[in-house]
C-alpha cells in the first residue's frame, strides 16, 4: 500500500484537483433475523465520480462493537466503497443481479475453501480472518485477493475494535488497505494490503455495511457500526 499510495500521491499532485468531502459521522446497527442465507446491510454516503477524474478513493474509520459475532459464531461483517447499488434486498436476500462492483473487506470467519488466499481453519476455529475482498454480482466473482487472521484471544473483555479502512484506484489499477486495533488499548490486531478490480460500470460512488447470516446459530448475528469518519477524494 505504501508503494502504491507514494506513486498516487506523486501522480495526483501534479493534476487538477477535483475536490475531496465528507460525510457526518454515523452509529447503527446490524442483525439479520432474515432466512439463510441472508443479510442486513447500511448504504452510506453516495458520491458521483468525475468525468474527468483519473484517481478516486474511499477512506473510512469506524468503531466496531463486534466481539460476540467474530468469538461466537461463524459470521462476518464487510464494509465497501467505490461502489454503486448494496449487496442485500429489503428482505435480506442476496441482490444477485446488483450492478455493484464495490471493494473493501470482510472481518470474522472467512473459509479456506472457496477462499484459498485465507489461513486453513485450526481444528478449534479460534482465529479471526480480515480479507480484502472484491464485491461484484455481474462482471466477476466476489473474491477474497488478500488475507489475514488473529487469535480470537485478543478479543478478551469484549472489547470495541477500531478500523481503519483505505481504498483507491488510479487508471485501474486499484488497491486496498485495513488496519484493525483494540479500541481500548491501541494494540494492533491485525493489518492486511491487497490489489483489488472494481467492476462498478457506473459513476456512483457509495459505501456500504453489512452483516452475513449463512447458518441459523445459536448466537444472534449482530454489529454495531459507529462511523467516525468517510471521505470521497477525486483526482
Amino acid at each position: 500500500m505504501r508503494t502504491f499510495t507514494t506513486t498516487c500521491s506523486l501522480l495526483v499532485s501534479a493534476l487538477l484537483f477535483l475536490g475531496s468531502t465528507s460525510a457526518e459521522a454515523q452509529t447503527f446497527t446490524l442483525t439479520p433475523t432474515c432466512p439463510t442465507p441472508c443479510g442486513s446491510d447500511y448504504l452510506g454516503p453516495v458520491w458521483t465520480k468525475p468525468s474527468n477524474a483519473i484517481y478516486d478513493s474511499h477512506t473510512i474509520d469506524v468503531r466496531l462493537t463486534a466481539a460476540t459475532l467474530l468469538r461466537s459464531t461463524s459470521q462476518h461483517l464487510a464494509i465497501s466503497g467505490l461502489a454503486a447499488g448494496r449487496p442485500f434486498n429489503q428482505d435480506g436476500s442476496f441482490t444477485q443481479d446488483a450492478s455493484n462492483g464495490g471493494i473493501g473487506i470482510a472481518l470474522g470467519r472467512i473459509d479456506n475453501n472457496p477462499h484459498a488466499k485465507c489461513p486453513v481453519d485450526t481444528a478449534t476455529d479460534d482465529h479471526v480472518e480480515l480479507g480484502i475482498e472484491q464485491f461484484s454480482w455481474r462482471n466477476i466473482s466476489s473474491k477474497i485477493t488478500a488475507c489475514t487472521r488473529f487469535s480470537k484471544s485478543l478479543l478478551a473483555a469484549n472489547p470495541k475494535l477500531l478500523l481503519k479502512l483505505e481504498m483507491g484506484c488510479l487508471l485501474g489499477d486499484c488497491s486496498v488497505s485495513a488496519t484493525l486495533y483494540n479500541d481500548q488499548t491501541g494494540a494492533l490486531l491485525a493489518s492486511v494490503t491487497g490489489k483489488a478490480v472494481v467492476s462498478n460500470p457506473t459513476a456512483t460512488r457509495n459505501i456500504w455495511y453489512a452483516v452475513t447470516k449463512f447458518a441459523n446459530e445459536t448466537v444472534t448475528p449482530s454489529v454495531t457500526f459507529q462511523v467516525l469518519g468517510q471521505t470521497y477524494l477525486a483526482n
